[in-house]
Order: C-alpha cells, then sequence, then structure tokens
C-alpha cells in the first residue's frame, strides 16, 4: 500500500503556473518530453534538439531588497486575492517578455489572465442642443361677453365683439434641449446600418508580411534578399503535392518558419507577430521543415564533377594543391546531456567537453 501511494504522489501534476487561466504544469512538460519528435521521429522531445514549448520559473527569494520588491511585484502582477506564494510556487516562461525573467523585463506581464486597470477620466456632461424652433405667436383673445333680451323664459346669450390683440412674441431660440429627456435612445438601432457593419469585418493583418519587408528586414530575418526570397517561394510552390491549409499566405507560412529557425523566436511571438494562435504556428512548421529539407538536398546542395571543379579551382590553388577536390571541415552542436548512458556516451565531445552533435561536411575549393 505505501509503494502504490508514493508511485501515485510522484506520477501527481507537479508544479503550477499560478498565473489566472493558465493551465501550464510540470507534469504537461513531462509528457512532452517523453513524446516521440514529430521532427526527429526516432526520438523523443527529451533527447531531440527542439526547444522546450515553456519553463517554470520560481518567485525571487527575499534575499536581499532588490529580490524582496521583484517578489511583491510578481504578486502585484498575478492579482490573485489573497494571494501568498510559497517555495514552491511558480510563473511559466509564457508569461515573460523574453521568455525568462531578465534585467530588462524581470515581472510576468503577458497574458496574465485579467484587463490591466486603467483610471478613467472624469466623464463629460451629457450634450445640450438648441432647439432650432420658429418664433412662436401666441395670440391671446380677450372675449368679451353680454346679456341681452332677456325674456321671461330664459337667459338668451349672444356673443358680443371679441377684440383680437396684438400678436406677442417669444424668441425660442434661447431655449436648451436637455438629452436626458430622451430616455432609451441608444435601443433604436437601424437595422440596414447594423447589416453593413457585419459585412465590413475583416481578419487582422499580421504585424510581419513578406510583402511588405524591405532588404535589410529580410537579410536580418532570413539572411535571404528579397529576391532569393521569392525565388525560393516559387520554386517550393511547385514541387508542393498537397496545399497547405492555413489562413496565412505561403509567402508568410515560409516566412515564419525562417524566422524560426535563423533567429530562433519563440512559438508565442511568432503566433503575436503573425496573428495566429500557437497550434497554427506548430503545425505550419511541422508541415514546412520536412518539404524544405527535402528540397535543399535534392535541388539545392549537390557536388559537381571532377572536371568541373578542375576548371573552377582557384589559381592560389594549382601550386601547392593542384589536385585538391574538396576541403574537409567539421562542426559541433551543443546539445543537452541525455539521461540514456548510451547516447550519453556517442554524444560526449572530447574536444568541446561538452555533449554536442557532429557534422562533417566538405566544400568546394571554389568557395575558398
Amino acid at each position: 500500500m505505501a509503494k502504490e501511494t508514493t508511485k501515485k504522489n510522484n506520477e501527481g501534476s507537479g508544479k503550477h503556473c499560478v498565473v489566472v487561466g493558465c493551465k501550464n504544469t510540470s507534469k504537461k512538460l513531462r509528457k512532452w518530453k517523453l513524446a516521440a519528435c514529430e521532427l526527429h521521429a526516432s526520438e523523443t522531445h527529451e533527447y531531440c534538439v527542439c526547444l522546450q514549448p515553456y519553463k517554470m520559473h520560481r518567485f525571487p527569494n527575499c534575499s536581499n531588497a532588490n529580490s524582496a520588491a521583484n517578489r511583491k511585484q510578481w504578486v502585484r502582477n498575478i492579482n490573485r486575492k489573497d494571494f501568498r506564494p510559497s517555495k514552491y510556487s511558480t510563473v511559466c516562461s509564457v508569461h515573460f517578455e523574453e521568455g525568462k525573467p531578465t534585467s530588462a523585463h524581470p515581472y510576468p506581464t503577458v497574458a496574465m489572465g485579467y484587463i490591466p486597470y486603467k483610471q478613467l477620466s472624469r466623464g463629460r456632461p451629457p450634450p445640450r442642443r438648441r432647439v432650432s424652433t420658429a418664433t412662436k405667436a401666441v395670440t391671446v383673445q380677450e372675449k368679451a361677453g353680454g346679456v341681452a333680451n332677456m325674456s321671461p323664459h330664459g337667459v338668451e346669450r349672444t356673443s358680443t365683439c371679441v377684440q383680437t390683440a396684438g400678436l406677442e412674441t417669444k424668441d425660442a431660440s434661447v431655449q436648451w434641449y436637455d438629452a436626458r429627456v430622451a430616455d432609451h435612445t441608444y435601443a433604436h438601432v437601424n437595422p440596414i446600418t447594423k447589416s453593413k457593419a457585419k459585412g465590413t469585418q475583416t481578419v487582422k493583418a499580421p504585424e510581419v508580411s513578406a510583402v511588405n519587408l524591405q532588404e535589410s528586414d529580410m537579410k536580418f530575418y532570413t539572411g535571404l534578399s528579397v529576391q532569393s526570397f521569392w525565388a525560393l517561394v516559387n520554386a517550393l510552390v511547385v514541387t508542393l503535392t498537397t496545399t497547405p491549409k492555413f489562413q496565412l499566405p505561403v509567402p508568410d507560412q515560409l516566412l515564419l518558419v525562417l524566422m524560426r529557425l535563423r533567429i530562433a523566436l519563440m512559438i508565442w511571438d511568432l503566433g503575436v507577430r503573425f496573428k495566429v494562435s500557437r497550434s497554427t504556428v506548430c503545425d505550419i512548421i511541422s508541415f514546412w521543415v520536412p518539404r524544405l529539407a527535402t528540397f535543399m538536398r535534392e535541388n539545392v546542395i549537390f557536388w559537381p564533377s571532377r572536371d568541373t571543379l578542375a576548371r573552377i579551382r582557384p589559381k592560389c590553388f594549382e601550386s601547392c594543391h593542384p589536385k585538391a577536390t574538396c576541403i574537409i571541415d567539421c562542426t559541433e552542436i551543443f546539445v543537452q546531456r541525455p539521461k540514456n548512458l548510451r547516447k550519453r556516451a556517442q554524444t560526449y565531445s572530447n574536444y568541446k567537453h561538452h555533449n554536442t552533435y557532429k557534422a562533417l561536411y566538405c566544400i568546394a575549393p571554389n568557395v575558398w
């Protein structure tokens, strides 16, 4: 019984993100690590080079005045009633602008589960409109009556002279109309205007688009010139057997993937930039990376023939290396240390004193 209880405790949900509405936990992160990687099917996420979807960060301790102030600001930004963080309370990296607490952005401020309070200015009084009525004419009639021709059988009244006084005018241009009198006027909506308003609603345009990027921006985001980028887009579209069913256009999809590969932007950041959800960003990357790798291997990366190498060999090689056909080099990429002992031994580098992936490649002499 004690063993079963211990096993259940080990398989608990773990640490929760304390932000309102956030469902990220350390248990989900463990499941993600044990799941098979879609891009590297032969390995799980724990041993592949894919970035984690999020990380859990503990609250700052109270070791000094600066840390105590940061801790109070964290609690203030969490904005939960009677919340007192413990030593196990954590906030996931999704809620930080740079994915983690930094000196520039030390507090969680992104997607906090509530609308930040803004102090409202004092509202202006309701407008008063002038009543544009014409000058009113008031006619005062004075009636005069008399009694005449009285007979013993009754009284017969006859209308005597009716005097009409002069017209009295009152200027109404200084009278004010109070808008509060017309109650519930907001309920009267023109149905034609309402239907037109629905028809004019459109999808928000992304902040970054391949159509609007300048040469310098394209170089920064993708490492390619504008002409090379569009040539790559046109070449990839021809090779597609299935059309990607995403909201973004194909050029923006490829731009998203290249931004992820070149400057390692986070999934959340890419979703905000292109106005799509995080799941859509993951689907776009999973769709394009294998096709991009196949296209590069079959159409871009090639090795010229020996005659071609001899023809394009630089003159500086003719005296010392007249028969050189390639330049061999090796590179290493740092990775996390695998838990599996065999893979840990296979990836360890005595040169770098770290676990790395090794790549051997050769370059044609004319590139030198």
